[in-house]
């Protein structure tokens, strides 16, 4: 019997788990991790935003640019013949 005795471990000596005071550790170091990386994602997600905003506006400026170029190269903004009156009536 005093062979069991010393193999069986004592009641209460042989523990193994956290303590209540290492959960919340272990959760308050989890909370601003989690914290930071959506603070990181969300900025990310705004410069994503941004830039997208900014290359349809420069899509929108260079459209209206090659439409005043066509019109300027065809000369039908400066000068329309379809507007002038005929020779027969301008005396």
């Amino acid at each position: 019997m005093k062979t069991l005795a010393k193999t069986l471990p004592a009641k209460g000596s042989d523990q193994r788990g956290f303590t209540l005071i290492e959960m919340m550790i272990a959760a308050a170091v989890m909370g601003v991790v989690v914290t930071a990386f959506l603070s990181i994602l969300a900025s990310v997600e705004k410069g994503v935003a941004r830039e997208s905003d900014r290359s349809n506006n420069n899509d929108q400026a260079r459209l209206a640019l090659q439409e005043i170029d066509k019109e300027i190269r065809s000369g039908s903004l400066l000068y329309d013949p379809a507007g002038e009156p005929s020779p027969s009536t301008a005396y």
